[in-house]
């Protein structure tokens, strides 16, 4: 009897710590708390504030790695506060979260029902709770593919003829935020309702998945995917006519026979396509380089992603070697040049093997290209 009465309570302590371990919708309570610590920070800064007065009539105070708008031309600890930007560290921070933190920090901290991150190739819905007449939680992100710039987490609160929008931001570049923002606004009850409204569809929306970093798999056959805002290329299956269906009409067409074989060269601004075809057999593309941001890679590849967060990608099991053999796919190797390094990956697509190679200038991803070999 003791036993199971031990038992029982160990249950249920574990449910206390899933329930404490579980992020909780932002509140507005938390949110004044942060500014009155921002607004603290700003007052205890050694350097004085550059103060203008914007269109709105408010106060612009501008420090070093602070700025703020208030209604009061000089700051006091019970200032109102319109909005503030941080951008620098050993400030004030909401839930851990402050410069220097990664994507995965910002999504721990806050509810995710969305953990494929699917949305449209812009934007994203990570969760909603509540619903109109009464508050309203929830979080979103903008994006060009797999790149976050954005991630921001508001509460609505309505009364009869407005509602009132709390907000925090956190501003990314390179997997990391730069910049955090946080203020509050006053808008009419039917555009509150639009704002939910958009926030509720967009969750439904499933046109984009975003990879994760904690996918380390090698790469497969499905990943040879080329996406864009219009749609995704598939290399093994694509030719001319899915090329240009996606990327428009090619700056530069040109075709070379010979003994019965033709090559087609195919250039847009950030991109080159080879194709080959017979009598016997038809186009096929043998070869897609890919150097700007008109086309997002394999695994959520972009231009000047990082050595360190290309190689997060994928299993890393040496120094060069990153797995596999190196001779048969699939294997991937690291090799370095006088330009930089290069990233190799081999899969076996049906009959043919595949090589991405990723060429990196100052650990900077350069350029992607991916033939058949």
């Amino acid at each position: 009897m003791k036993k199971a009465i031990a038992v029982f309570f160990a249950f249920l302590m574990m449910l206390g710590l899933s329930a404490q371990a579980e992020a909780q919708p932002l509140t507005v309570d938390e949110l004044i708390a942060y500014w009155d610590q921002v607004r603290e920070a700003a007052l205890a800064q050694e350097n004085p504030a550059v103060v203008e007065q914007n269109e709105d009539g408010e106060f612009m105070h501008a420090y070093d790695q602070l700025f703020l708008i208030s209604e009061e031309d000089t700051l006091t600890a019970d200032s109102p506060m319109r909005y503030a930007e941080v951008m620098g560290e050993g400030l004030p921070v909401l839930r851990g979260v402050g410069i220097g933190s990664t994507l995965e920090e910002i999504l721990a901290a806050y509810p995710l029902d969305n953990e494929a991150l699917a949305g449209t190739f812009d934007e994203a819905a990570l969760y909603i709770s509540g619903m109109l007449p009464g508050a309203v939680s929830f979080g979103s992100l903008w994006r060009s593919g797999s790149q976050v710039s954005q991630v921001e987490y508001d509460v609505i609160t309505p009364d009869e003829t407005e509602a009132e929008q709390c907000f925090i931001g956190y501003v990314l570049e390179n997997g990391a935020v730069i910049s955090v923002y946080t203020g509050v606004s006053r808008m009419p009850l039917s555009a509150a309702e639009v704002d939910v409204d958009s926030i509720s569809r967009l969750q439904e929306e499933r046109e984009y998945t975003a990879p994760r970093d904690a996918q380390v798999e090698p790469l497969a056959r499905e990943d040879l995917l080329f996406v864009c805002r219009d749609g995704a290329l598939d290399f093994v299956g694509a030719n001319s006519e899915t090329l240009i269906s996606l990327l428009g009409e090619p700056l530069s067409d040109q075709v070379d026979t010979e003994e019965g074989r033709s090559l087609r060269t195919m250039e847009w601004e950030s991109a080159v396509a080879v194709l080959t075809a017979d009598q016997d057999a038809p186009e096929a593309l043998l070869s897609l380089k890919v150097y700007g941001d008109q086309l997002e890679g394999p695994r959520g590849l972009h231009m000047n992603d990082s050595l360190e967060s290309v190689l997060a990608r994928f299993p890393h099991e040496g120094e060069t070697a990153l797995y596999g053999d190196g001779q048969t796919a699939p294997y991937g190797v690291l090799t370095e040049g006088a330009e930089g390094h290069s990233v190799v990956l081999a899969v076996q697509a049906e009959e043919k093997t595949v090589l991405l190679t990723l060429d990196f200038v100052d650990d900077a991803l350069w350029v992607i290209t991916c033939a058949c070999q």
